[in-house]
């Protein structure tokens, strides 16, 4: 990396910081207990969200480019970053990791799982990649009229994190009013119905939100920040 990146790195991740430590994560963690998914609203620009989805077109930011229907996820593609990671991605996926992981370790505390999530981001990429894990992540989505994305994991290995992370990057001049993001729990004894946020304009003009999912609840996992 060389001293332009990394000064660049080092200002997006602490700008990130500051955005996410704004928000209750007594609140969010209770969403996400009570739904496995929760909004977190204008943490990111809508002149962010442009350019990060300006990025689809350009392969040399993208380590692979899946199509859904051709592995039964749905229909629609997208493509996975590869490092180093857009300024914006990385900071932000460093800067969520640590309420979440609070929040991860709390479940498998009742639950009665062993498991517990490092505090710092830069510990639980250690382990990863001492695991042999070391592809990253974080994905672009495309989507046009009528595609969907079907329950599915995808995973890399037997470290897995517990959330992950979605933001809405919209062509603010095409959108539908009918485009919604429908989030559904698979569990059984969950009693909340499909949790639906709507991808409108309106919301739009307020920045773009972060919706981060549970993967164990079955949520919709198209996702732009995984946190490996």
């Amino acid at each position: 990396m060389n001293v332009a990146r990394a000064a660049r790195a080092v200002l997006a991740a602490s700008s990130a910081e500051r955005r996410v430590t704004q928000y209750d994560w007594n609140l969010l963690s209770n969403e996400l207990s009570d739904f496995g998914c929760a909004r977190i609203g204008r943490l990111v620009t809508p002149e962010e969200c442009r350019q990060i989805a300006e990025l689809y077109p350009r392969e040399e930011r993208f380590r692979s480019h899946i199509h859904m229907a051709r592995h039964g996820f749905g229909k629609g593609e997208y493509r996975y970053f590869k490092y180093p990671l857009p300024d914006l991605i990385g900071g932000l996926r460093t800067a969520l990791y640590p309420g979440l992981a609070e929040v991860a370790n709390n479940w498998n505390k009742r639950m009665g799982i062993d498991q517990r999530y490092p505090q710092r981001h830069a510990d639980f990429l250690k382990k990863c990649h001492d695991q042999g894990q070391n592809r990253p992540t974080p994905l672009l989505l495309q989507y046009v009229g009528g595609d969907f994305n079907c329950l599915h994991q995808d995973l890399y290995g037997d470290l897995v994190f517990r959330f992950r992370s979605r933001s809405c990057f919209l062509n603010l001049g095409a959108i539908s009013p009918a485009e919604n993001l429908s989030l559904l729990s698979s569990v059984r004894a969950c009693k909340a119905g499909p949790k639906l946020y709507r991808c409108d304009k309106a919301m739009q003009s307020h920045s773009p939100s972060i919706t981060v999912q549970s993967k164990e609840r079955g949520a919709n996992t198209a996702s732009t920040f995984g946190m490996v």
